[in-house]
């Protein structure tokens, strides 16, 4: 290995560390956000049973028409 090949990857080196780092970012990110995602259908889907069991006590509690 030549002095030049040396440099060549030394000079190499700094943007090969910068690229790795730059894609294990964006797959923290997207790994995050599909987490994220799967969060908040979780928070939706509680909030619908939520309301769900509010309307069928307000039913049971008053029969007929209620508004």
């Amino acid at each position: 290995m030549t002095a030049e090949d040396k440099k060549f990857l030394q000079n190499l080196l700094p943007g090969a560390a910068f690229a790795t780092l730059l894609i294990v970012a964006m797959f923290l990110a997207t790994h995050a956000s599909k987490k994220s995602d799967k969060n908040k259908t979780n928070m939706t889907h509680n909030h619908v049973e939520k309301v769900n069991t509010l309307q069928n006590i307000k039913n049971n509690l008053f029969p007929g028409k209620l508004r």
